[in-house]
């Protein structure tokens, strides 16, 4: 059972470059697409081999629901 402050958090956040936020987005998009591939293909065929998929390429911001 949770105990309160039993975990301590600390977060820091630091600016970084508009070029590095367009990298990290892209490699996140990147992974969450191999990702949801790898679990679609998994619960069609749990034996079938997993194929190495690139990033179909940039999502438009708008179909980001915050």
């Amino acid at each position: 059972m949770y105990k309160a402050g039993q975990f301590d958090v600390e977060v820091h956040f630091f600016p970084i470059s508009a070029d590095e936020l367009a990298e990290r987005s892209g490699k996140l998009r990147t992974l969450l697409l191999r990702g949801a591939r790898r679990s679609i293909q998994h619960n069609e065929d749990p034996n079938q081999e997993v194929e190495s998929c690139p990033a179909a390429g940039a999502l438009p911001l708008g179909l980001v629901v915050k």
